[in-house]
């Protein structure tokens, strides 16, 4: 089964969509691609560094 979600940019006034995407032979894996580059990453490294990031107080 493939898994993806996308997201929207909003860095740039361009408004283009970075999708993910569940890596197709490792669960623990994801997918990330972004203008057409494909960059995988450990799933859970990557929440712990989204919650992180989320949890400063600002």
């Amino acid at each position: 089964m493939k898994v993806t979600c996308e997201i929207k940019e909003y860095s740039e006034m361009v408004g283009r969509n970075i999708k993910i995407n569940n890596h197709f032979s490792y669960r623990n894996l994801l997918e990330i691609e972004v203008d057409g580059k494909r960059y995988v990453v450990d799933g859970r490294e990557m929440k712990t560094a989204i919650d992180n990031c989320m949890n400063t107080g600002v």
